[in-house]
């Protein structure tokens, strides 16, 4: 899978993360920082 596909993921999970928290849907939105947080570590194995 290419890298740049993981880091546009990982950016799309981080948008999600930040529209559910100023929503008040913080559970949703910690749970999307956490997707967020495991493409970073996938975009930097798939170098």
């Amino acid at each position: 899978m290419s890298s740049y596909l993981i880091w546009g993921i990982g950016i799309v999970y981080l948008y999600v993360a930040i529209e559910q928290i100023s929503k008040g849907n913080v559970a949703l939105g910690v749970s999307f920082v956490g997707y967020f947080i495991g493409n970073i570590g996938l975009g930097l194995v798939a170098k």
